[in-house]
């Protein structure tokens, strides 16, 4: 072999090595924080140490690296890599989705004053989520395989479901997959989804999926909005034995009583009155 190619050969082999040693340096340090920073975190917006290293991991290790790291057994640093993916415009972004839906793992979150735990899955999809202009998410072929995934998942998170439905309108044969979700798993979100675009074609199957929604859910554990939504969205049916079941169902879930004023306005538009659920 020619002495120079030998050369470059020895060098290229020593700086992939410290590459590989830097990385694991990084790696070591968010492992030691095991959170996932935003960018600015306290009461004074200081950039936090968390996301300085996420930036020299984002930098320096290569996407092969990166790919791998996603799997990595703490979960702050899979979250990174799979960020860090997003930033390097990686081509199969839904691959790293589906492994983050199925591995159903929850991270330690900073932003702002606020710490909370969230799912790696939502983590990665709301950093392409947020990535993309508003009015470019309908037409975003990465997001709408994304969205796919999420749909088609059965360990996908409320929320993920609820952003794939925003906004969209499916073809056909995803409808059958969002009829599955509605009627078969009753999820709200795939409800509301065919309730807004099908409820001609669907309204008896609809009635029915809120009707057995109101009926199940603890709405304290929900809040009011969702509850006000459902009892709005049955009494559009305008179907006296419907009224019945949502008069037992507001004297037992009192939860409504927090905007009262608001629910009693909307009763009324329905010939309910206030003495009705006493």
């Amino acid at each position: 072999m020619h002495l120079k190619t030998i050369l470059i050969s020895t060098l290229l082999t020593a700086t992939t090595a410290a590459m590989a040693q830097d990385v694991k340096g990084i790696v070591q340090k968010i492992r030691k924080i095991n959170e996932v920073q935003y960018q600015h975190v306290g009461f004074a917006g200081s950039e936090s140490e968390g996301y300085k290293h996420y930036v020299s991991l984002r930098d320096k290790a290569t996407t092969a690296q990166l790919v791998a790291l996603t799997n990595d057994t703490n979960a702050a640093v899979a979250c990174y890599a799979g960020w860090a993916l997003v930033d390097k415009y990686y081509t199969d972004l839904p691959g790293i989705l589906y492994t983050f839906l199925n591995g159903k793992r929850m991270v330690t979150t900073f932003s702002g004053c606020i710490k909370s735990d969230d799912y790696v899955s939502s983590e990665f999809y709301h950093k392409y989520w947020n990535s993309v202009s508003e009015e470019r998410r309908a037409g975003n072929k990465i997001l709408r395989a994304m969205d796919s995934t999420i749909l088609y998942n059965d360990n996908s998170p409320w929320l993920l479901v609820t952003r794939a439905l925003e906004d969209r309108t499916y073809p056909e044969h995803i409808n059958k997959r969002i009829e599955y979700l509605a009627f078969e798993k009753g999820k709200i979100n795939a409800i509301n989804y065919l309730s807004g675009l099908h409820k001609a074609a669907y309204s008896p199957k609809i009635k029915k999926a809120l009707l057995g929604y109101m009926q199940k859910t603890d709405f304290s554990t929900t809040g009011t909005t969702d509850y006000y939504n459902v009892v709005r969205s049955l009494l559009e049916f305008k179907d006296p034995a419907m009224n019945k079941e949502i008069i037992a169902k507001l004297k037992k879930d009192k939860h409504w009583e927090h905007e009262r004023s608001r629910f009693i306005t909307l009763l009324g538009e329905y010939s309910i009155s206030e003495d009705q659920l006493k």
